[in-house]
This record gives structure tokens, sequence and C-alpha cells, in this order.
């Protein structure tokens, strides 16, 4: 507008996703649930539908699924909902497989309930031209027999020990007008929530193995053998998920974890994590950037074997950086020497005292005036430390872990070491109270 004051006419738009919608004679495109990447609102029944060309079907995946389980449902039908074919049912936040529709209409309702909500989903669809049924697929933790795909064509279906089929073991391909579909649909493999055994061995899994088992389930296994028989129960292994070495990932959100945990990790590892997602909805997070700062500059130098080697960890804590690319080359000398002073300990202090000490920043003082490094931290705990208070609370042979704090004006960035001890031992002078440190 003109005059003195310029503004724009109208407010900001803004872009959302929203609950609902149809697509008509759209080659692709993609479904978002309402407000995504955001949590989605309660009490909701969003409906698309997409319809393609006659004589085409709609291939859906997956890009990004979490919603609560068993509540906050997404159903897919092949054509209308009137039609009662049913594709799909999904919950939860596994990422599900592509869905495929024999017909050129899909129907999608997501409903949800009156408490949790998550991020949602996003889906891409697309249109192809049918001129056979499908690839069936193999079933996780199954077998198929049977490669054909025209009409008339049979495949058959057999589950691992231990799982159950859900539907028939044998389908076949049926053409009517310009639809190819299996008859009946393609089964599954499921490990039951129990079951009635007989015979000489099988085996036991727990529900929905090797996935999580739900939650609020109560299962019964009854294993009958001859009268002149026992019965031996063999547990082939407790399935705890090992945490790999660096991944790959996708989604709305997740989870980061360093490999083998919660157990220790192991030495000579160099892990990276990839997070991907489409670039639309990247979310602009000003303290995520403020994690990614510090996250760069953190490493970890594992396993050091006595206190007698501080210095040295020290200098290689600070090449670290400098090949990392942390700070400048020219503050080594600084820095090096702030690490290597005596700590200060304010804990048998005034606090008043304690609170004045703390304000005039004696470690950015006395490394603003360095000469030459020199390792003043002691093997030997101080006399503040053997008489420190907090001493009397802890029980005998207890392990403590330390995090020392210190502040240098010359940095420009915060700089993180994190340093894991073989054995733990006491670390002379360098904690504020004298306890075993790992």
């Amino acid at each position: 507008m003109t005059g003195e004051r310029r503004t724009w006419d109208y407010p900001l738009p803004s872009c959302i996703a929203e609950c609902g919608g149809r697509f008509k004679g759209e080659s692709s495109g993609r479904i978002l649930s309402p407000g995504y990447p955001f949590p989605y609102d309660n009490n909701l029944r969003c409906t698309w539908i997409i319809e393609v060309d006659p004589g085409n079907i709609v291939s859906l995946q997956f890009l990004a699924f979490d919603t609560e389980a068993s509540h906050d449902i997404l159903r897919v039908w092949d054509g209308p909902p009137e039609n009662d074919m049913l594709l799909k049912e999904i919950s939860g936040s596994l990422i599900p497989e592509g869905i495929h529709s024999t017909l050129n209409i899909v129907t999608i309702q997501f409903d949800t309930d009156f408490y949790i909500s998550k991020s949602g989903f996003a889906i891409q669809f697309s249109s192809s031209v049918a001129t056979a049924c499908r690839d069936p697929g193999v079933p996780m933790n199954g077998t198929r027999n049977g490669d054909g795909r025209e009409p008339g064509d049979m495949v058959l279906f057999q589950c691992d020990p231990g799982y159950e089929l859900q539907g028939d073991e044998r389908i076949t391909c049926i053409q009517v007008e310009n639809r190819y579909f299996w008859q009946p649909n393609p089964p599954v493999c499921i490990a039951p929530c129990g079951g009635n055994l007989t015979g000489s061995s099988g085996f036991i899994l727990s529900p929905n193995f090797p996935h999580p088992y739900p939650h609020s389930r109560d299962c019964d296994w009854t294993i009958t053998v001859n009268n002149d028989y026992v019965i031996s129960l063999a547990f082939i292994r407790t399935v705890s998920f090992q945490t790999p070495c660096g991944i790959r990932s996708t989604g709305s959100e997740g989870t980061v974890l360093s490999p083998n945990y919660p157990k220790n990790y192991s030495i000579g590892h160099n892990c990276i994590y990839s997070i991907a997602v489409p670039k639309e909805f990247v979310l602009p997070l000003p303290h995520l950037s403020l994690f990614l700062e510090i996250f760069l500059i953190l490493f970890v130098f594992d396993y050091i074997d006595a206190f007698s080697e501080f210095c040295h960890t020290s200098q290689k804590v600070i090449d670290i950086q400098i090949e990392k690319q942390a700070f400048k080359p020219e503050l080594l000398k600084k820095l090096t020497y702030v690490l290597l002073l005596k700590p200060y300990h304010h804990a048998t202090k005034s606090q008043l005292k304690m609170l004045f000490e703390m304000v005039k920043s004696p470690c950015a003082d006395r490394a603003n005036r360095h000469s030459d490094a020199k390792c003043e931290v002691s093997e030997v705990p101080l006399m503040e430390q053997l008489k420190n208070r907090f001493k009397k609370k802890i029980p005998a042979g207890t392990e403590v872990a330390n995090i020392l704090v210190g502040e240098a004006s010359f940095l420009e960035k915060p700089f993180i070491a994190f340093v894991r001890l073989q054995n733990s031992l006491l670390l002379g002078s360098l904690t504020e109270v004298a306890f075993p440190s790992r």
C-alpha cells in the first residue's frame, strides 16, 4: 500500500494440512494428516478420496507414520467404504508397506479419539495402468511358492515355525473387466497370542515377534503330549534389540542411541547418524541449532588407563578439537594452560565468598596472562576435598560421574569433551569431592 506507512494489504497466508479432501484425475500427489508435521487434533474424522482415470489403479507409499496405537486409526478402502473392501487398517509407529488398489478409486479415513495425539502421517500416492495382478509379496516370517501374476495363476504361502497363517494358503489371480486382483487377499504370518500346541516339537514366540509385543494382552499356551512323555522348554534367546553403530533414518521424530545402548559401547567405532526428511517438512527450531553446534564439537575419548596420563589426555582432547576445526589452532596454548590449572573448589567456603570468587572468573584471568603450560592438577586429593561435608552423606564404595565446568573468555563457543575411564579411581585434586570416578 502507498503512503508514509507501507504495509501488506492482507495478513501473511499460512499453509496447513487439512482434514480430508478429494483428488480427481491427478496422477500423483501427497496426503498429510491434519497439521502435519505437528500433532493432529483429537476427535477427528478425516476422509480423503482419490479417483484416477478408469482402468488405472492407485498405489500408496508411506513416507512417515506415527499415530496412537489402537486408538487413532487410518483405514484404506478399495473404492468407496460402502463397497466393504477394506485394504488395510493401520495404527502405531511402524511405517506400513505400500498399499495398492484394484479399482480406480481409493478412500482413506482417519479417526482420532479424545486423548493422545502424535505427529501423524505423510502418504505419497501415484496412478498406474493395471495389466496383471500386482506382486503379492512374500509375507514377513514366511515363504511363497509361485511367481505367476496372470489371470488364473496361483500362489502358495507357508509360515516359518512358530508363526500362524492369517488367511488362505492359496490365492488366485482374477480378472474382472479392467480389474486385476488376488482372490482371496494375500495372507500374513503372525506370532499368535496363546494357543494349543501338540506334537513332538515346536516353537512359542511372543506376540508380534520380532517386533515389540502389544499392550494389555494375556496370552496362554497349552502344550499337550502323550502321557508317557515329558515336556522340555529351551529358551533360544530373550530378544534385546542391539542398537547399531550409525543409522539412516526418516520420519518426523525418532531417537539416536549409542551402539549397544543401554550397555557399554565398545571401542574403535566411527558411527554416522543420517536423518533425512522431505525438505518441506524440516522444522526451523532455534534450540536445535544450538544443540547441533554443541554436538559437532563433542567427542568421546575412551578408556584412559591411569590418572597419571591426565596431562597427556588433555593434550589429546585439544588436538582432536583442532582436527575437527572446533576452534582456531592459535588458541592451543591458552586452552592447554586452562585445562592444566589447579581447580578451584568452593565447598568449604561461605556462600558469599564462593559467589565473589565465581564472579572474578579466575580461570579466565589466569588464562589471559598464561606462561608455559604446566600440569598443576595433583594426583593426591586436596585437604578441602577430604573435609567436604557432602562426602559424609554418600555410602562407602560409591562411584560417581563428574561434570567439570570452567570459563575461558577467549572461546567463541562451548568446548566439550566426554572422557570415560577403564577403571574407577580417585582423580586427585580435579574433582570437588574425593570419590572414585568412572
